[in-house]
């Protein structure tokens, strides 16, 4: 992932939530993405294209060495107008290519 939300992840992890929200919110603007600093994200994943347009809910996880290309959501699953609050878990090695949208938890991918 690129520096800002490895920045912000850092932060929100050492319990610094407002000042991870600035960083989270400059990579919005700077990249055009919203990846959650709440999200983990292995450090040898990669977004290609700065994760032009990727967003990626709070509770997803993304294992080792893992491509994923632009405008791709990961998100939690609407069922009958409620948030199950489920996110994705992605396994380790995995491309995920330009477009896609998992959606929900209990698989893993």
């Amino acid at each position: 992932m690129n520096r800002l939300w490895k920045m912000s992840h850092k932060l929100y992890v050492i319990r610094c939530s407002r000042l991870a929200r600035l960083f989270e919110l400059l990579n919005f603007v700077i990249n055009s993405n919203a990846v959650s600093a709440r999200a983990n994200i292995d450090p040898s994943t990669e977004f290609h294209h700065h994760g032009l347009g990727c967003v990626v809910h709070d509770n997803t996880v993304i294992g080792r060495n893992c491509h994923v290309f632009q405008n791709v959501t990961f998100g939690s699953k609407w069922t009958d107008g409620i948030n199950t609050g489920d996110a994705p878990i992605v396994g380790n090695n995995v491309v995920i290519g330009a477009g896609v949208c998992i959606l929900g938890g209990g698989n893993d991918w």
